[in-house]
């Protein structure tokens, strides 16, 4: 069954955002970071970033600049929650209900992401969702942690 093969840890190894017009943009860079945990139970959490983020020049969250703020939050994204697997022959996919996310907007949302698997590598994409005021399609690849 799909959610066997789905269960554990997996690391993230790419982000794309393909617009519509065919360019593709890389929101994180090259080597983005991240986990994605999908447990038996259900429950699943996802983590992503970019590692070039810079440090706040102080040493206290409380007293970051609005520029350090914005990047802060524009190179790092997370949400956990329930999820639930569609075993459709055709387009399988995992829902994502994430109980909170840090883009507000997602808590408390369905977060459709349509697999396929290969080996141990994992490629979730979505329909389109806006961004930057277009619709582009995420395309993330992850592999499987042992």
């Amino acid at each position: 069954m799909l959610k066997e093969r789905l269960l554990g840890y997996w690391k993230l190894l790419s982000w794309e955002v393909r617009r519509a017009d065919g360019v593709v943009t890389y929101p994180f860079g090259p080597e983005p970071r991240g986990l994605l945990v999908y447990g038996a139970n259900g429950l699943m959490s996802a983590q992503l970033g970019d590692p070039r983020r810079p440090r706040f020049a102080a040493n206290d969250r409380a007293l970051g600049t609005s520029d350090e703020l914005k990047a802060a939050f524009e190179g790092y994204t997370a949400y956990f929650g329930r999820y639930e697997v569609v075993e459709d022959p055709a387009r399988p996919a995992v829902i994502h209900y994430p109980e909170l996310s840090l883009f507000p907007n997602y808590t408390g949302s369905k977060q459709v992401r349509y697999i396929e698997i290969e080996g141990d590598r994992l490629t979730l994409s979505t329909d389109p969702i806006s961004y930057q005021g277009q619709p582009q399609t995420y395309v993330l690849v992850w592999e499987k942690l042992n």
